[in-house]
């Protein structure tokens, strides 16, 4: 059984994930998912997916989110026939080789709180929490259109540099990270970047990335000199009322523990949660050189 690490999957190896995730969480009544596109990582080379068979059979995986060039957030799902086999450690070593190659070495391992193979395996690196997430998926009904003075419009390559510094305002980003969000965004194909303009004056941003028949929102962010005033709950009215319309996807969206606005805002939207999420930290040892 040896690791193999990509970059991208096809569509018949993406079908393997999803029925060994589906075995995963049925083993340990679960809700686990996983996103299948690296366009939202800092650096799209950075091989990002990793896989270990038994003859054909999908029997490991491990996915890096990278959203900055300082952390990776690692999700890994194990056949529970092959569980306490070294299947993870393969893994985890092998995206750990290839993170340190980019002097990445702060990791978030991404699990949920009832996975109890994940507690295990986590007890074992001596890892601490971080902080929860919620994936929440839209369940309403037919959205009502506030009364607004926004509108949305959809950036392109020419936004460029507004979308940078909506980055770095609102979510305190590098420059440099700001730029690599921006550029890997704005030229995806199944990445929708909005802009939340007042008048002629942009205050605010927000994301969506179409992977199938799922829609993730992420990014809403408004200028620090706009919020406490309504906005965000504006912004995300806008788009829901479009989002929402017959024969759309699926929608979801992510919310922090630490920023429990935001939370109330995506529940009062009609978003429910789906799968609750703990981050848990850990730090890669670089090997001595002389090893």
């Amino acid at each position: 059984m040896e690791v193999t690490s990509y970059l991208e999957l096809t569509d018949s190896q993406i079908a393997s994930v999803r029925a060994l995730v589906h075995v995963c969480n049925e083993y340990e009544n679960l809700n686990g998912e996983v996103f299948f596109s690296n366009r939202l990582n800092y650096d799209t080379t950075i091989r990002c997916y990793y896989c270990m068979r038994e003859d054909d059979r999908l029997i490991g995986f491990l996915s890096a989110f990278i959203p900055t060039k300082d952390v990776a957030e690692i999700s890994a799902y194990v056949h529970p026939d092959f569980r306490r086999k070294g299947v993870f450690s393969a893994l985890f070593s092998s995206v750990c080789e290839e993170l340190v190659k980019y002097s990445i070495q702060d990791i978030l391992f991404v699990s949920q709180p009832q996975a109890k193979a994940c507690e295990n395996v986590l007890e074992k690196f001596s890892a601490k929490k971080n902080h929860s997430e919620y994936l929440m998926e839209f369940r309403g009904e037919a959205v009502e259109p506030m009364q607004t003075d926004l509108c949305l419009r959809l950036a392109d390559l020419s936004n460029r540099e507004t979308v940078i510094m909506l980055s770095e305002a609102a979510f305190e980003e590098s420059r440099e990270t700001a730029e690599t969000i921006a550029d890997n965004s704005l030229r995806a194909d199944n990445i929708d970047v909005y802009l939340a303009y007042l008048g002629d004056c942009v205050i605010g941003t927000m994301s969506t990335n179409r992977e199938g028949d799922e829609l993730f929102i992420y990014g809403v962010a408004v200028l620090p000199e706009f919020q406490r005033q309504g906005y965000g709950k504006q912004m995300l009215n806008l788009l829901m009322c479009e989002l929402s319309k017959p024969d759309r996807v699926r929608i979801l969206i992510e919310a922090d523990s630490k920023k429990p606005n935001a939370y109330g805002l995506y529940q009062r939207s009609g978003f429910d949660i789906v799968t609750e999420f703990d981050y848990v930290s850990y730090r890669i040892e670089k090997r001595s050189e002389s090893n």
